[in-house]
C-alpha cells in the first residue's frame, strides 16, 4: 500500500506551483525579447529584461506592476478559470474575451486604453517622428529597453528616457482605469469620459515632468538628476515651448500641452459604431 505523508503532499503542491510560475515567466520573457528584437533590432538575455524592473526613471507601482507582469502573476484571466464560482471574472465583461493583461492594456474596447494611447502617441510624436506600434504585451514590458536613432544611427537624446516614461505612465493610468471600473463605478454611465480622460493623463505626465524639474535642485546633491537629462528628455514636447528660455527648468508654468484637437480624428474612429 502507497502512503504519503501531509509534507510529501504539500512539497508536491508546492513543486507544482513553482513549475507553473517557471512556465509562465519564460513565456513573457520569450515575448518581451522577440518585441524588443522587432522594434530595435537588439537582442537581450534575461538577466538584461530583469534588470530593467529596477529602471531608475520607473516609479515604484510601476516597477511592482512589471515584475508581477513578467512573472505572469497579476489576478487576471485564466487565474479566475479554475476558482469555483468566480471563473466570470475571467472574461472582459463588456468584449467576452479573455482578460489578460494585453487584452485590458492594447485591445479593450472599454473607453479607457484607446484613447490614452492615442495622446500618448500624439505626445510622442512630437518629439520623434516614428512610432513603434504596440503589437502585444511585450512592447509594453520592454520599454525599459528602448533605443532611438536618427537617420544617422546615432541616439536621440532623451528619447529613450521619455519613451520610458510615456510607455510606463500610461500603462498604469489604463490599469488604474480598468481597476476603477471593476471596484469603483456601478454602470457604465459613470465611465470618464474622453474629455475626463485626457484632462486626467495630461495631469500624470505633467506631474511627472514637475517631479523632473524639482529632482535637478542642488538639495539632493548626488541624488539630483542632471539638467541636461531633463531638457533632453522633455524638449519638443512643451507648451508654447518656442517661447522658453533655453534652460527652462526654474521657469514657472512650464508644461506637456496636447489639446483634444491634436488626436480628435483618432477618438472619433475609437467612438464609431462597429
Amino acid at each position: 500500500m502507497n502512503l504519503i505523508t501531509q509534507k510529501l503532499a504539500y512539497m508536491g503542491i508546492c513543486n507544482h506551483k513553482s513549475a507553473e510560475w517557471r512556465r509562465g515567466t519564460t513565456q513573457m520573457l520569450d515575448i518581451t525579447r522577440h518585441a524588443i528584437r522587432r522594434n530595435y533590432g537588439t537582442v537581450h538575455d534575461n538577466k538584461m529584461i530583469w534588470q530593467t524592473v529596477r529602471n531608475k526613471d520607473f516609479n515604484k507601482p510601476y516597477r511592482t506592476f512589471l515584475w508581477k507582469a513578467l512573472h505572469k502573476n497579476h489576478k487576471i484571466g485564466a487565474y479566475w478559470s479554475y476558482i469555483p464560482n468566480y471563473e466570470h471574472r475571467s472574461l472582459c465583461h463588456k468584449c467576452g474575451t479573455t482578460e489578460d493583461l494585453e487584452h485590458i492594456v492594447l485591445e479593450c474596447d472599454i473607453p479607457g486604453q484607446g484613447i490614452a494611447w492615442n495622446i500618448t502617441k500624439t505626445l510622442w510624436l512630437k518629439k520623434v517622428p516614428r512610432w513603434p506600434e504596440l503589437k502585444n504585451i511585450g512592447d509594453i514590458l520592454g520599454c525599459g529597453l528602448a533605443e532611438f536613432k536618427n537617420g544617422q544611427n546615432k541616439p536621440i537624446k532623451g528619447a529613450n528616457r521619455l519613451y520610458q516614461i510615456l510607455i510606463s505612465k500610461t500603462t498604469l493610468f489604463i490599469w488604474k482605469l480598468r481597476n476603477e471600473r471593476l471596484f469603483k463605478h456601478d454602470s457604465e454611465e459613470t465611465w470618464p469620459n474622453q474629455a475626463e480622460i485626457h484632462s486626467r493623463w495630461l495631469a500624470i505626465i505633467n506631474t511627472r515632468l514637475t517631479l523632473d524639474r524639482s529632482a535637478t535642485h542642488s538639495k539632493y546633491e548626488k541624488k539630483a538628476i542632471k539638467t541636461h537629462i531633463v531638457l533632453d528628455t522633455w524638449g519638443k514636447t512643451l507648451k508654447n515651448e518656442h517661447g522658453l528660455p533655453k534652460n527652462w527648468i526654474s521657469t514657472p508654468g512650464v508644461l506637456v500641452d496636447v489639446t483634444i484637437s491634436e488626436h480628435q480624428e483618432e477618438l472619433d474612429l475609437l467612438e464609431e459604431p462597429p
